[in-house]
């Protein structure tokens, strides 16, 4: 039987306080970019070539990426990813019937291999969309000088491109999206 109840954990301040101790409670854990190096998972999404070079999961996580940039991260460190399975993005989006336009963010993208899992409920941990710091207490650094890392543009972006479409769009497929500790919907 398939599991059902999963976690995303991203890379919010957010992540250290409420998934610390928590984790043993879901089948499938997909974490997105650095919070793979903090905690255990069973998913990887690491959207960004520069990303995966520079962060060390624990254990060996199926990667999960988009198609250009896995290109990327064969060429560049090919002895590295092919110690992962690997999985796309456009793989799951075709497999799920997701709209590709949504396949623009790392944690917004978990989502889709949340259905693709066909998990019933994720739980979303480290989800802040606020300000610049990640769980560790620093501000990532932006692939390019310039791009809105970690900045209002850039989670008015992510909602409005990745997130909100796509649990809108899992919950027709089945899939409950709450992000955990944040007021309001589960959005």
């Amino acid at each position: 039987m398939a599991p059902t109840r999963g976690a995303l954990v991203s890379c919010g301040p957010q992540s250290i306080d409420l998934f610390d101790g928590v984790g043993g409670e879901y089948e499938t854990i997909i974490a997105v970019n650095t919070a793979a190096s903090r905690f255990r998972c069973d998913y990887w999404s690491v959207g960004d070539q520069h990303r995966f070079d520079a962060i060390e999961p624990i254990g060996r996580p199926v990667v999960y990426t988009i198609e250009a940039e896995l290109h990327k991260m064969r060429g560049r460190n090919g002895p590295r990813i092919s110690r992962h399975d690997v999985c796309t993005w456009q793989q799951a989006a075709a497999a799920t019937g997701a709209d590709t336009k949504t396949l623009s963010y790392s944690g917004p993208c978990a989502i889709i291999l949340a259905v693709w899992l066909q998990l019933e409920q994720l739980d979303a941990f480290g989800v802040d969309m606020a300000g610049t710091a990640d769980w560790t207490g620093y501000a990532s650094q932006p692939a390019r000088p310039g791009d809105p890392e970690r900045a209002a543009k850039r989670w008015a972006d992510e909602r409005a491109v990745g997130w909100d479409p796509l649990v809108t769009w899992a919950a027709g497929k089945g899939l409950a999206v709450t992000r955990v500790g944040h007021e309001g919907p589960p959005r």
